[in-house]
This record gives structure tokens, C-alpha cells and sequence, in this order.
């Protein structure tokens, strides 16, 4: 199966289609250490240049940021998380998005215990190019540790809803409270 994905670097926007199996797209990037792509479109960021070529292999450490789509592993496998809203410099690009951690853990720890791109949900993307300021929004997007200059909580409530909702990762429904 294909799946179109986009990919931001430290230059350019790259969109292009991904072949994958029933596996997840962070899976296979984090386990290769590349992306290979076809059907590719290249958009610079600091210039209005535009390219198409027929295919485009990645290797992890061009990628700053990677739109993830797709299947998003089996549910029996999902464990329980509580959400926090971080802010994020990773390359050119600010990052607003959620983290998911475990129940007492610090959300920002995450990234010791992950490989290479971490998923972030409900993401907000931007950084400013030859037009200006530009703007993405997806529900997921891998981070590259490699490219990440700082990352903090954000702690604005009236943005978030609480901080501390508990819910299983990858669900929109919270925990029920315990008595």
C-alpha cells in the first residue's frame, strides 16, 4: 500500500509516496535509518523553487520532521499515557504538539527511551521561508531527535484542557477517574 507523506528538512518541504506493509511508517524509518520515497515533489523553504523527480531516498538524519499516516499498530499493544502540550525548535521549524508518557513520568524523559523519530500528535508546524511565514497542521508527526535544538512544556490551560487527563495512546477518550 502507498502512502503520500510529507517530510520536512532543513531546506525544503518533500512530498512523496511511501510503499508500505502492515507496518507503522515510524517503524520502518526508525528501522531502516532511511525513507525512501517516489513520486516526490521538493519544495524549497527559503526559495520559491519547486521539483519533481520520480523517487528521493532519504537518509534519517535529512529528516527534521515526518508527517506519520497510516496504521498505527495494534490496539492490544497500546498502554495507558497522560497528554502534555510541548513546544519544540527542530530546525528552522517551531513545533507545537502533544507528548504522550506514561502516568508519573516526566513527559520530556520520553525521548530517552525512544528511537530516533518520536510521534507527536495534534501538531502544529511553522517556520518562516522566502513567503513568509508557513504554516502546517497534522494529527502526527515524528520528530527527529537529531534536529531538536530546545523542547519545553507548555502550560497554557485555557489551549490544552488539562494536562493531566489520562487516556490510552493514540484514543481521544480519558480515563474515568478512580474512587
Amino acid at each position: 500500500m502507498d502512502q503520500v507523506v510529507t517530510v520536512w528538512g532543513e531546506d525544503c518541504v518533500v512530498r512523496g509516496a511511501v510503499a508500505l506493509d502492515d507496518g507503522r511508517l515510524s517503524d520502518l524509518v526508525n528501522g531502516r535509518g532511511r525513507l525512501d520515497l517516489h513520486r516526490v515533489v521538493v519544495e524549497g523553504l527559503r526559495e520559491t523553487r519547486r521539483l519533481e523527480i520520480d523517487g528521493l531516498s532519504l537518509a534519517l538524519d535529512d529528516v527534521c520532521l515526518l508527517e506519520i499516516l497510516g496504521p498505527r499498530g495494534h490496539p492490544a499493544r497500546r498502554v495507558w499515557t497522560v497528554r502534555h502540550r510541548v513546544a519544540a525548535e527542530v530546525g528552522p521549524y517551531t513545533v507545537t504538539a502533544t507528548i504522550h508518557a506514561l502516568p508519573g513520568v516526566h513527559p520530556l524523559s520520553v525521548f530517552r527511551h525512544r528511537p530516533a523519530i518520536v510521534p507527536l500528535t495534534d501538531a502544529v508546524i511553522e517556520a518562516t521561508g522566502a513567503e513568509g511565514l508557513f504554516h502546517w497542521e497534522t494529527e502526527v508527526v515524528g520528530v527527529n531527535q537529531a534536529w531538536i535544538a530546545s523542547i519545553s512544556r507548555v502550560d497554557d490551560e485555557r489551549q490544552l484542557g488539562s494536562p493531566l487527563e489520562a487516556r490510552p495512546l493514540g484514543s481521544d477518550e480519558p480515563v474515568p477517574p478512580t474512587v
